[in-house]
């Protein structure tokens, strides 16, 4: 089972779920099969994520109480929106019954399935003759054993830029003309190989007037920057990055997209200071040509993932992919307009109960990328001039009115597009790279803003700032007392086997990509502090601390690649702040969703 977790920790989900089924085979355990489903979501396999989430519920539901919502995200995801709506419903009613430190959890997992039960509902309207009315299709002709998405079409001669990737083959750049109704390949001795360079690139667009090409690159496990190459005398030279005030060198910079004047670039980030997980950024352009420092564009982002914006000068909309709008399935394609701040869902047959994405235009001529023929991108083409629709892709007709009338219609081809996050988890030195005079010399008030800027966090960020604090307390105890090592190793060793796999279990709570899966881990905690009678709580939180977390020879516990960047890439007020209250961890009281017994004031 610790290899499966270890993998399951650096994001390595196909090896993880080998490992998980193995482990699986041989005992059960619900947590440990949470952790499978949540990997079949990674790699897009989401009936297998289902089956597994319906396991959990029907025989294990006292151990996870959430996991009814888990159930029902996946059956919407499916296209199962009947089922889907009974099972939010349900959830609703449970979710009222729930106490202690999993009601928070409850309280935010009732709003977003009242959210989803909308998308539901939105997508049983019957959406056939509106498909009916637009040149539909699948852009077939390009070799299918290729996921394909992010198309970029050039503003003068039309010709179309996509991305293309595989098992095989690492993500780049095919080009097509589209001829006679159809889109064919071609290449050109013009410099594109500076834009292949056999690293993994993708997501691209053009400037206005064609002559330079922004888009993704990733080298190694470094994170994803957004470059760009201009064409000079007919040619593509050498790409370069853009400056720091775009690319975070510690997250994701991704999907590039530039307004129809130039001087304005909207991308996608999970960088901190935004609404939660990825948010659309944008950048201004300023008189000596460069990139001001990138901003949040707060009007279209929520607490769930923002991507792929394209701005369409025409209109003055942007249209962007979101999980966190009321959408049919995953993410959905919205447009936002700027003249009115309105945000609209695109509906059929551009949305389904797959992730869509990546949508783009040009004219009369509408592309996207959506999985909902597999668990890979495929690209769809809209043209308003050519309204023939070919019936066997009528996959959203086919989709709702089986699903209308048949609660237990599945089916098997849907995903989600897994995250470019590199989750390599090394080693790295814990001792931080920024001076802390917080502690210190705090004034009266900064254990209110320390508390503040905590809770102003989502959900992903506070999984880091949880560990970071968690593995820094420990630190200090390691290092105001060595022989603390030695003894823990000693409690360990005495403890009953079955004791150690509890605790490590528990201690599974800091890695957990889920709230479900928190909010149980959270319970079991207060339950093992409770049957073992523990007048000492801040003993038992230090062994699981210990045994959760990776450590060296010395006992001190290493800090993961991801959770050190993090801290690297914020201002120095935030690190003071986390710092803070990581050492005064016995002498505040910290909001209830952090791990500490608050009647003692001291961590759990």
């Amino acid at each position: 089972m610790e290899r499966a977790q270890i993998a399951y920790d650096e994001g390595k989900f196909s090896r993880a779920i080998s490992y998980y089924k193995k482990a699986l085979s041989k005992e059960y355990d619900a947590f440990a099969a949470l952790e499978l489903a949540e990997c079949y979501e990674e790699t897009n396999q989401l009936e297998e994520a289902s089956q597994v989430y319906k396991i959990i519920l029907e025989q294990h539901q006292e151990e996870i109480p959430l996991i009814r919502f888990e159930y029902a995200a996946s059956l919407k995801k499916l296209g199962n929106y009947p089922l889907a709506i009974q099972e939010f419903n349900t959830f609703l009613e449970e979710a009222k019954l729930v106490k202690g430190r999993a009601k928070r959890d409850a309280k935010y997992l009732t709003d977003l399935s009242q959210k989803e039960i909308q998308g539901c509902e939105l997508a049983l309207k019957d959406p056939v003759v509106e498909i009916l009315e637009m040149g539909y299709r699948e852009v077939a002709e390009i070799d299918s054993s290729f996921t394909l998405y992010s198309p970029a079409i050039h503003p003068t001669t039309g010709n179309l830029w996509v991305t293309t990737e595989n098992a095989r083959q690492k993500g780049n750049f095919q080009r097509f003309k589209y001829t006679g109704g159809q889109w064919f390949p071609f290449t050109q001795e013009d410099g594109f190989r500076y834009v292949n360079s056999g690293a993994q690139e993708e997501g691209g667009a053009f400037s206005p007037d064609g002559n330079t090409f922004f888009f993704v690159k990733s080298q190694r496990d470094y994170p994803y920057e957004i470059w760009y190459s201009e064409k000079i005398k007919g040619r593509w030279v050498k790409p370069k990055p853009l400056e720091d005030k775009v690319n975070n060198p510690y997250y994701d910079n991704i999907c590039p997209n530039l307004s129809s004047s130039g001087d304005t670039l909207f991308f996608s980030s999970n960088r901190p200071r935004g609404k939660g997980g990825f948010d659309i950024w944008f950048s201004v352009k300023n008189k000596n040509g460069e990139w001001k420092k990138a901003q949040n564009l707060e009007a279209v982002n929520t607490e769930e993932d923002e991507v792929a914006p394209y701005y369409d000068g025409s209109s003055d909309h942007l249209y962007f992919s979101s999980a966190g709008h009321i959408t049919y399935g995953g993410l959905d394609i919205f447009s936002y307009s700027f003249q009115d701040g309105s945000i609209h869902n695109l509906g059929a047959p551009i949305n389904s109960f797959a992730d869509d994405a990546y949508f783009v235009k040009k004219g009369d001529l509408m592309l996207f990328s959506s999985q909902r023929k597999g668990n890979q991108f495929r690209l769809y083409e809209i043209n308003t001039r050519q309204k023939e629709v070919l019936a066997q892709e009528m996959v959203i007709k086919e989709a709702i009115a089986k699903a209308k009338t048949d609660t237990s219609f599945t089916t098997t081809n849907a995903g989600q597009p897994q995250s470019p996050l590199a989750n390599s988890t090394h080693a790295y030195d814990v001792t931080p790279v920024k001076k802390i005079t917080a502690p210190a010399l705090a004034p009266a008030n900064y254990q209110e803003e320390a508390l503040a800027y905590y809770e102003g966090l989502d959900h992903q960020q506070k999984n880091k700032v949880e560990r970071i604090m968690a593995t820094m307390w420990m630190n200090m105890r390691l290092t105001m007392a060595p022989q603390l090592t030695e003894e823990l190793k000693q409690e360990w060793a005495a403890l009953a086997a079955d004791q150690q796999a509890e605790l490590k279990r528990i201690g599974r709570y800091y890695w957990a990509k889920s709230r479900t899966q928190r909010s149980a881990l959270a319970a079991r905690e207060e339950q093992f502090v409770l049957e073992h009678n523990a007048k000492s709580p801040a003993r038992w939180r230090s062994l699981i601390i210990y045994y959760a977390f990776r450590h060296d020879e010395e006992g001190m516990i290493k800090m993961s690649k991801l959770d050190w960047e993090f801290l690297k890439s914020l201002p120095q007020e935030d690190v003071d702040k986390i710092k803070y209250i990581s050492s005064r961890l016995r002498e505040i009281q910290m909001p209830a969703s952090v791990p500490i017994d608050l009647e003692n004031r001291q961590i759990r």
